[in-house]
């Protein structure tokens, strides 16, 4: 996991941290009385352009390269908010549209200091617009809404128990 200088903590797989690029998304210049609006975050991709025999010289054909990219977009897709023994929210977790793992080991995406959490104790991840949670065969079980699970569709303010932390899930799209 990466920390942004305001603190964000964001996957190893993303060049920037994803909250600071969404608040600084787009920067306005002024000229004069005119405005325009340019992508901080996003240089313009080269471009080549050919001219084509079977047109007039006059138009041309322009071929953006490396504008396409295989792999997915990770994006932010919610947050596991811990909550303090009176319910009371005190941290939260981003959650993204990817697999991501839960527990005690440092290799996990959300790393919690709860000696009652298994080193990689569960997962969550989005299936169908939905967030899933997965137990890992973890010692002290997964428990979601006060019922031990192996697997469950969190909806949104679902509550899990995770060792002695708690948490609920809230939702971003």
């Amino acid at each position: 996991m990466n920390q942004c200088p305001n603190g964000h903590r964001f996957p190893d797989v993303l060049l920037e941290c994803p909250v600071c690029a969404r608040d600084n998304e787009l920067k306005t210049v002024f000229a004069g009385s005119a405005a325009a609006v340019f992508p901080v975050h996003s240089p313009a991709p080269p471009t080549k352009t050919f001219l084509s025999p079977k047109r007039d010289s006059d138009m041309a054909e322009t071929v953006i390269l490396g504008a396409s990219s295989s792999a997915p977009k990770i994006n932010l897709a919610g947050w596991l908010v811990l909550l303090d023994i009176n319910g009371i929210p005190t941290n939260s977790y981003e959650l993204f549209n990817r697999k991501m793992t839960i527990g005690r080991a440092k290799t996990n995406d959300i790393v919690l200091s709860d000696d009652a959490v298994s080193g990689i104790h569960c997962s969550i991840e989005v299936q169908n617009g939905k967030f899933v949670i997965n137990d890992n065969g973890s010692s002290n079980k997964t428990i979601v809404d006060g019922i031990p699970v192996a697997s469950c569709t969190l909806e949104e303010q679902a509550t899990i128990e995770l060792g002695r932390s708690h948490f609920r899930i809230k939702y971003g799209f």
